[in-house]
């Protein structure tokens, strides 16, 4: 509730929010299934000011759905742009959310290290 609440402050405050659970994202981004579409999506979930993503944890993904979620959370990253996350899982067992995945690491990297990227390149 208390996630909700923040999103529904910032949608007060005038920013832009997107509310998904991790679920439904990396379904959304899964089923495309053209590069150009592909890429405009994840340029959508790079740009919106607040992404909110819950439920990050109570499913594990295929490497294809952890490529797709790395995908957003480097993009945000790049961008300077954290996304706001739930989950019940601490960042060491997260590779039971995404099992055979080589990108578990950089993608707990990025969000712990927010804004790393810009200030190592300036």
């Amino acid at each position: 509730m208390i996630f909700k609440n923040i999103a529904h402050q910032a949608v007060l405050d005038g920013h832009a929010v997107l509310f998904t659970t991790a679920q439904k994202m990396i379904a959304k981004l899964g089923a495309i299934d053209s590069p150009t579409k592909l890429e405009r999506t994840l340029k959508h979930y790079s740009r919106i000011k607040l992404l909110c993503v819950d439920e990050v944890g109570y499913l594990s993904y295929d490497v294809r759905a952890a490529d797709l979620f790395f995908e957003v959370v480097n993009r945000r990253y790049q961008a300077n742009r954290s996304p706001a996350m739930t989950t019940n899982l601490a960042f060491k067992d997260w590779n039971t959310i995404f099992p055979n995945a080589t990108c578990t690491v950089a993608l707990v990297d990025r969000l712990l290290l927010p804004g790393q990227h810009h200030q190592n390149h300036r």
